[in-house]
């Protein structure tokens, strides 16, 4: 699979043909997919996709990686009926861009995947415009939930989300404890900070 992969990244075309010799480097014309490589270092990770699509770079890849994980733990529980990835029309008009946007177990819930490099005024701003996607749905009831590291979520928590009064609508988790026992008491809510949930003690 290797091998075909970089065939497709570095095709042997008279682009790539120096003195008889062809060159392992990516062709604008004639290679069909791109390779990263994140860290750049001899043994990091190969990362192919699409010659179009923007590939990965250091300061994001921790955070997708993060999200790719979030969607294997559920994938593999059988009970993801929805993943998306690219935010729909109506978000983005909103100003609002979900890290992921899922249905698991019939209830619609937006991650947002927090690696600490937003202040908490943004994450305010981003509970506003849900808030807002909310008020123009109030029929269509939807979650979301931040994942980040103990200190972080236990920030978001307790300095962020009290303000807003919308129930168990906002929840915070520690992304490691919901990869690993995604359906488990993993959650918190402003409502009853000191109350662990699942995921299945939420409302459909």
């Amino acid at each position: 699979m290797t091998r075909l992969l970089n065939r497709m990244a570095y095709p042997e075309c008279e682009h790539n043909l120096k003195k008889g010799v062809y060159s392992k480097k990516f062709c604008k014309k004639c290679s069909s997919i791109k390779v990263t490589k994140i860290p750049r270092e001899t043994n990091s990770p190969l990362y192919f996709h699409t010659a179009d699509t923007i590939g990965l770079r250091n300061t994001n890849h921790e955070h997708e990686r993060a999200c790719a994980d979030l969607y294997v733990t559920y994938c593999l529980s059988w009970n993801l009926n929805f993943w998306e990835t690219v935010p729909h029309e109506e978000y983005l008009e909103l100003g609002l861009k979900p890290d992921r946007a899922s249905k698991i177990e019939d209830r619609i819930i937006f991650w947002e995947v927090d690696k600490g490099t937003e202040t908490l005024a943004v994450i305010r701003k981003k509970v506003e415009r849900y808030i807002a996607l909310s008020n123009q749905h109030p029929g269509r009831k939807f979650y979301v939930i931040f994942t980040a590291s103990k200190g972080r979520a236990q920030s978001i928590l307790l300095d962020v989300l009290p303000e807003f009064r919308r129930g168990n609508q906002f929840l915070v988790g520690v992304h490691e404890s919901v990869v690993q026992n995604p359906y488990d008491a993993v959650f918190k809510t402003p409502v009853a900070p000191e109350k662990w949930l699942s995921i299945l003690d939420l409302d459909v």
